[in-house]
């Protein structure tokens, strides 16, 4: 597959999670949002899955992964949800029964998740670019045997 369709694939799946996790799963299971552990997890699990299933399937060329991360902050930074996953939520500092959602701390939260999300993207990337090593390395033995 060539670099260019691969990275067309690779920010389209960036922005069809962003339109399911921030745009579909609210509206169609609202008693989980804004902010449930629940939803939080799901929110990891499909990042996580995606990033997984593309590096195996699609592309493992890590650039292309930064590039998407960048989109969907840019996304999420334009409509977060109404603080989806809890991303924006925070508690004034003598009233900590009432949390508001503020933009600065939608965008400090985004910056603290990306970067883990940025963190766990290089480790799978070593994985799956390892694994990938190791499968051609066996499929040429055993063509060589034959």
């Amino acid at each position: 597959m060539k670099k260019k369709k691969q990275f067309l694939i690779i920010i389209g799946s960036f922005v069809s999670l962003y339109i399911v996790e921030f745009l579909i799963l609210p509206t169609l299971f609202p008693q989980y949002y804004p902010k449930t552990s629940e939803a939080e997890n799901l929110f990891y699990i499909l990042f996580f899955l995606m990033t997984v299933i593309e590096m195996f399937a699609i592309s493992n060329f890590f650039l292309f992964y930064i590039i998407g991360m960048v989109i969907q902050m840019l996304l999420i930074w334009i409509y977060p949800a109404k603080g989806a996953y809890g991303l924006g939520w925070s508690n004034p500092i003598l009233n900590v029964e009432k949390t508001i959602f503020s933009r600065e701390t939608l965008l400090f939260e985004m910056m603290c998740v990306y970067a883990l999300f940025l963190m766990f993207t290089f480790i799978i990337w070593i994985l799956v670019s390892i694994i990938k090593y190791i499968v051609k390395k066996v499929r040429n033995k055993r063509k060589k045997m034959y």
